[in-house]
């Protein structure tokens, strides 16, 4: 809470603020005059800067209204303060406003320059294409031309090769009849031959299949006798082996 001033003190500052208050009346109703001589940009100028003057002594006004009150009754000067802090809080809203809104404008800056770095690279792009195409048609027409060209040749030489073909046809129709017969006659006795040899190559594996089964069932065998033969020896060295130690341990 601010302190409170003495009489003396108090009528003072209500006389030096009420010249003032009547000093921003007067500004008041000194209202802007619009000028011939200036072009349409320097009397925006001029008007916006004379609506600011306004705001401000509007401002100055109702603080100065508010102070004079306080100080006929009560001898403070509390909402001065008040209002000194309110504007310090809305001039740093407004300043951040502000930041925000450069913040954005870089920004929006920065989108733009790559939009315009995109269009132009989709540009180049759709350029390349365009030229793409042109060259892709170029060579489709010459490939239609040259194609057409030669349909016509081949269709010329073709009909002369027909002509030809069926001239010696007529020829070798005969003798190629007759190879065919002989071949018909050669497949037929291929066939034969196959059969004949496919029954002795299957024959010929049964009985290597029945000479393996009996090589491995005498291998079965005389791998049973070595078996034997070997446990038997195992046993009777294991019998010579008790009968030392035996003879060794009465010694």
């Amino acid at each position: 809470m601010s302190s409170r001033l003495s009489c003396v003190e108090a009528l003072r500052l209500r006389a030096v603020l009420e010249d003032c208050s009547h000093q921003l009346a007067v500004l008041g109703n000194v209202m802007p005059q619009r000028s011939r001589s200036c072009s349409q940009a320097d009397e925006d100028h001029t008007m916006d800067h004379m609506d600011k003057i306004q705001r401000d002594r509007e401002f100055a006004v109702g603080v100065i209204d508010s102070l004079l009150a306080e100080l006929k009754e009560q001898q403070t000067v509390q909402c001065l303060l008040e209002a000194v802090e309110a504007e310090h809080r809305r001039k740093a809203h407004v300043q951040q406003v502000i930041s925000r809104e450069e913040e954005a404008e870089r920004k929006i800056a920065t989108l733009q320059k790559e939009l315009q770095d995109v269009r132009r690279e989709t540009q180049r792009e759709l350029q390349r294409r365009q030229e793409l195409v042109a060259e892709l048609e170029r060579r489709l027409l010459e490939m239609n031309e040259k194609t057409s060209a030669e349909k016509s040749y081949i269709h010329s030489s073709t009909q002369q090769q027909i002509h030809q073909t069926q001239k010696l046809n007529s020829h070798n129709e005969k003798s190629l009849e007759d190879q065919i017969k002989r071949l018909h006659l050669q497949m037929e006795e291929a066939q034969r031959v196959h059969q004949k040899t496919d029954r002795f190559l299957k024959e010929k594996l049964k009985v290597r299949e029945e000479q393996l089964e009996e090589r491995k069932e005498r291998y079965r065998t005389r791998l049973e006798e070595k078996e034997s033969e070997l446990q038997a020896m195992t046993s009777s060295r294991t019998s010579t082996r008790s009968a030392l130690q035996e003879r060794a341990r009465k010694v």
